[in-house]
């Protein structure tokens, strides 16, 4: 029996060697084809990020990291189209401004002269002008682009610059920091000829300008959407002067759309609708001749 017993003991062993070095060499292989696939897998990412376009993109998940991150990390901050749709923008967590051809849906040119995050991007009305666009940046400043060569820098904020919008004949524009000052410009002469500095009553709570534009019918008319939730309705042709060339925009009216942090408000064409979103995922429909 104990030589029996022996016996079956080492063969036990002899079948448990042979189960592992099994095991193994199934692990190893597994392995190797792993490391194999992701090899593949790599040289395909290389290869596309080679030749990048946004149908790639669009066909990737976002959310697959081990795909994506291989082509940028980080956020999208901003995106816009032209008047004529065949030229799309978007701005980078790098500082850069990428310009995309809508007809080959590849990417055309990467531009870079902020030296932070482009905030806004927008590109000047109708087809004659779209050669134009401005840019907006945490780096404090403003800069027009010409066939995407910059022309100009506007450096007359003292605050990060959180959006801008271009008025529909292309003779102004608007633009509003995080310390809620907005500014009216005069393009042809470059130069700021109105004003507001938003008053914040608390101080606990952040008054950023989020939200720009100027009304249809009234393009004298500029409502502002503040981060504290209120919209504001200004008028730039109310004239207390600052100084020689600069005047104060008169408040003409003002409502809480939110109780807090407002993302966006937008008009409709003919004035009378607006639509604002906050970030408790609210969105209101606005009818202005009731306000």
């Amino acid at each position: 029996f104990s030589k029996n017993k022996k016996e079956r003991n080492k063969y036990y062993i002899n079948t448990n060697k042979k189960t592992l070095e099994i095991q193994n060499n199934e692990r190893f292989t597994y392995y190797l084809e792993s490391m194999k696939k992701r090899k593949e897998k790599e040289n395909e990412i290389i290869k596309e990020k080679e030749n990048l376009s946004l149908d790639y993109i669009l066909l990737n998940n976002p959310q697959n990291l081990s795909i994506n991150s291989m082509i940028r990390e980080g956020c999208i901050f901003s995106l816009n189209f032209n008047d004529t749709g065949n030229l799309m923008v978007s701005s980078n967590q790098e500082h850069s401004i990428e310009i995309w051809d809508m007809q080959t849906k590849k990417l055309k040119q990467i531009i870079q002269t902020h030296s932070e995050i482009v905030t806004d991007i927008e590109f000047f009305h109708n087809e004659l002008d779209n050669q134009y666009m401005l840019s907006c940046s945490l780096d404090k400043t403003i800069r027009l682009w010409k066939d995407f060569k910059c022309i100009h820098t506007f450096m007359e904020h003292s605050d990060w610059v959180r959006c801008i919008n271009v008025r529909e004949d292309n003779t102004q524009f608007l633009s509003g920091c995080v310390s809620s000052v907005v500014k009216l410009w005069d393009i042809p002469t470059q130069r700021v000829i109105a004003s507001v500095k938003n008053q914040n009553e608390d101080p606990n709570v952040l008054t950023t300008v989020n939200s720009l534009s100027f009304l249809n019918e009234n393009k004298n008319l500029i409502l502002v959407g503040l981060r504290s939730g209120e919209v504001k309705l200004f008028d730039s042709r109310i004239n207390n002067k600052n100084d020689e060339f600069t005047k104060n925009m008169g408040l003409v009216h003002c409502f809480k759309a939110h109780d807090k942090k407002l993302n966006n408000c937008i008009i409709n064409k003919s004035d009378k609708y607006l639509v604002t979103a906050s970030r408790a995922s609210l969105i209101r429909l606005w009818d202005l001749r009731k306000l």
